[in-house]
């Protein structure tokens, strides 16, 4: 089965300094093999993502031959210029080139990427031109273009890069639908959903915390409680247990949940 290869891009501010004087001495193709290596893979068709995000700087795409399944390439802030030598990427859904230095070249994005659904460019200050995105009009499945923070001569580019597509067919230009009203991103949604998740697991600890908090004032109590016998039956033999017994539950619950 496939699965993820990624580079991650989480550094501390101590480690800021020297990881920066690293990264400027990688070039694209060497990250990609460190990458694949590192995850363990010994085929390259086996990697659906790859994320290279300021982990090297190259002018140009290099060192992506043999991606056959991959679905999510970010490279944001690589020092691209040229994306002439982007390889034949068959399974690509979702290309992130933000924060480089395209001024061109979407039309390879085009020919190379066929499967492409999202395409995100933003902060690409040399890209001034929106007539690039015509070239992208032959992919059937894109519904999503970010290039926000280009330096776009035409100020209403949201809606001229619609008008290029048949209606319908593009959802998301900057964050925004066809019809002019703001609109949410995957990623963004993706976002929000951790962020409940992290929400939640922080509540479940905090209620442990307080049973255990409870516990610790009425640890000379004799109260004991009605357990499932499937569950606990190696507490006692009568399906009950007391405070003490409790907190070895909660240790149990603690370990289990991480």
């Amino acid at each position: 089965p496939t699965s993820d290869c990624t580079i991650t891009t989480k550094r501390t501010h101590t480690k800021t300094h020297t990881k920066t004087h690293t990264t400027l001495g990688i070039k694209m193709e060497q990250a990609v093999q460190t990458a694949v290596e590192t995850a363990g893979y010994s085929d390259r068709a086996d990697v659906t993502s790859l994320i290279l995000d300021e982990k090297c700087i190259s002018q140009d795409i290099e060192g992506l031959d043999g991606f056959v399944n991959l679905k999510t390439l970010s490279l944001i802030k690589c020092g691209i210029v040229n994306v002439a030598d982007l390889p034949n990427l068959p399974e690509l859904r979702k290309l992130n080139l933000s924060q480089n230095r395209i001024s061109t070249g979407l039309s390879t994005v085009a020919k190379k990427c066929p499967k492409l659904e999202q395409l995100i460019v933003c902060d690409n200050p040399k890209l001034t031109k929106v007539e690039e995105f015509k070239a992208l009009t032959d992919l059937k499945h894109l519904q999503r273009i970010d290039a926000e923070g280009c330096n776009f001569e035409d100020e209403e580019h949201v809606s001229t890069i619609f008008a290029m597509f048949p209606e319908g067919q593009m959802q998301n230009v900057d964050g925004y639908n066809e019809k002019g009203e703001e609109v949410y991103s995957d990623s963004e949604d993706d976002s929000e959903d951790e962020e409940d998740e992290e929400e939640d697991r922080d509540d479940e600890e905090d209620d442990l915390d307080d049973l255990d908090d409870d516990l610790d004032d009425d640890d000379d109590e004799e109260e004991v409680y009605e357990i499932s016998p499937v569950v606990f039956d190696e507490f006692d033999e009568n399906n009950k247990f007391g405070k003490r017994e409790m907190r070895r539950v909660i240790k149990m619950l603690r370990a289990l949940t991480g």
